[in-house]
């Protein structure tokens, strides 16, 4: 396990903070849910770069 010896930032926190009301408000996502939106928009970023390239 890692380990900081640098206190949260307040950005930090804030994001903590965030995170923890979407998982008590149910805003969560399964892992292949998740995979499949991350690979979902890694295709678009790719088209949406293959496109305004040429």
């Amino acid at each position: 396990m890692a380990y900081d010896n640098d206190p949260l930032t307040d950005e930090e926190i804030a994001g903590i903070e965030e995170s923890l009301e979407d998982i008590k408000a149910g805003r969560v996502y399964s892992e292949k849910e998740a995979k499949k939106r991350c690979w979902t928009s890694m295709i678009k970023c790719t088209l949406l770069n293959t496109l305004h390239v040429q």
